[in-house]
């Protein structure tokens, strides 16, 4: 089945292998969330032991949050506006860890892409839990 037999006609078609090249750029930002959380926590003035520790518990929390309720197969996957607002808050506390981080550049673009990929999606309605989703 092509891509566009796949679409509904009034999402506007796209070259082929950009709707997944999109999915996949989703990916790798939520991969960049848990950079950022690392990434701050390394970056904390505190003994090394400590800010392991701190890097664990973050990536632990973060993994569970996502798992919960942002995950392809999430326990409780939320949908609708609470999905976009969950996304928001996930990639914005990515960008603010890399700002705390040092790392303004990498936030910024975390930021920027996140916005492009979302607006994107929605109009592609590539996923599901999103407002007018299909998959």
């Amino acid at each position: 089945m092509t891509d566009r037999a796949r679409t509904p006609p009034d999402v506007p078609p796209v070259a082929p292998g950009v709707r997944g090249a999109n999915m996949l750029l989703m990916f790798v930002l939520e991969m960049a969330v848990y950079v950022g959380v690392v990434w701050m926590a390394v970056s904390l003035d505190l003994p090394v032991t400590a800010r392991i520790a701190v890097a664990i518990l973050l990536f632990l929390v973060f993994a569970g949050v996502w798992a919960l309720l942002g995950a392809p197969r999430a326990v409780r996957p939320v949908r609708g506006p609470a999905r976009v607002a969950l996304e928001v808050l996930w990639f914005g506390a990515g960008v603010t860890a890399f700002v705390l981080a040092g790392q303004q550049g990498l936030g910024a673009a975390l930021g920027i892409l996140f916005a492009l990929n979302l607006v994107l999606r929605l109009a592609w309605r590539q996923t599901p839990t999103l407002p007018g989703g299909g998959g």
